[in-house]
């Protein structure tokens, strides 16, 4: 199989902590929730779908904790709950309660955004892309695809992988009360299955060149395989095309594609891709370019040297013709 890099997966959303009964926040972050009812030396119970986190006496200082797991990565200063690595079963219902006065209801949506496979996504095969806020959540969810917006729901299904998959897929939330978090994902490896074709891409953007052309480069295969791929090298000579590396003893053609002339397109494809055992067989091209502006005025100055020593030479050959000339009337008379 093809080397790939491994999946990074980008977090753009910072844990909010805000005035409102209404929580968001993201998967392994940290969160803070403000009782709002605060008594010095008060005495505060906290609960998590009702069950008790922890009780808090802030006049002595003594912290008794729950049972629960969530109660193993909660602390309480004061009247302030905080939770750290925050977990898809942390979400629900934290309530407050201070002998003597009402209930303080706080609602935690825990937002969490993942892919599947979450390691290399094979070209034909299907991947899933979920942005999940909770069963109970009204927040709005959006996937988009190089900030175009392509799937309007938290669930994105696709059922054939292709090259065009590649890119950053992003998680828009818009909160009930109109707030709007995201959650950024990078896919930077989809590859190919064992033994079937794999077109490795390679093109300059834009088209035109303008000034520029392409004078050298070609694939490349990348140190520590076990078996040598023949792959080929631009040739600029009589036009641009490719060079193959077939007729080598000690490589194996696997490389089609290679005929006809080439602009800015220098994508290949590579047959029958090794076997899990050879992950360096991984190509890239490295393209050299020569401004044709210099290579005019280069060309220019040498043909401007060249006329005006022909010049130079007719003029002197002008004025001994006309000095014989001259001479030979003076004769003459």
């Amino acid at each position: 199989m093809l080397k790939v890099q491994r999946l990074w997966i980008l977090l753009s959303f910072c844990a909010v902590s805000i005035d409102s009964d209404l929580f968001y926040a993201a998967e392994s972050d940290p969160i803070s929730i403000e009782c709002k009812t605060y008594i010095k030396g008060g005495i505060y119970e906290w609960l998590h779908n009702n069950q008790k986190i922890l009780t808090v006496n802030d006049k002595s200082g003594m912290t008794q904790k729950g049972n629960i797991p969530i109660t193993s990565k909660v602390r309480a200063l004061g009247n302030l709950l905080k939770i750290s690595n925050l977990q898809k079963g942390d979400s629900g219902q934290f309530v407050c309660k201070v002998p003597g006065h009402p209930d303080d209801v706080h609602t935690l949506h825990v937002i969490s955004v993942s892919a599947s496979p979450s390691g290399a996504w094979l070209l034909s095969a299907p991947a899933e892309l979920r942005c999940e806020t909770g069963q109970s959540s009204e927040a709005k969810t959006e996937w988009l695809k190089n900030n175009e917006i392509v799937h309007s729901e938290g669930v994105k299904t696709i059922k054939s992988v292709a090259r065009s998959d590649e890119g950053r897929w992003t998680c828009k939330i818009t909160t009930e009360d109109k707030r709007i978090f995201t959650k950024t994902l990078d896919i930077t490896n989809v590859t190919a299955r064992l033994g079937n074709s794999a077109t490795l891409p390679c093109s300059l953007t834009p088209p035109n060149l303008g000034s520029l052309r392409v004078v050298g480069g070609g694939w490349k295969q990348m140190s520590g395989a076990q078996r040598k791929l023949c792959l080929p090298t631009l040739n600029a000579s009589a036009g641009l095309h490719w060079t193959a590396e077939e007729t080598h003893s000690d490589c194996e053609p696997r490389v089609k594609g290679l005929k006809g002339a080439l602009s800015t397109n220098f994508s290949v494809t590579l047959l029958n891709t090794p076997n899990q055992t050879n992950p360096s067989k991984m190509c890239v091209i490295t393209v050299l370019l020569t401004d044709k502006a210099n290579q005019f005025w280069l060309h220019w100055k040498i043909w401007t040297w060249v006329g005006v020593g022909v010049l130079a030479f007719v003029i002197i050959l002008l004025v001994v013709v006309l000095c014989c000339l001259r001479n030979k009337r003076m004769k003459v008379r």
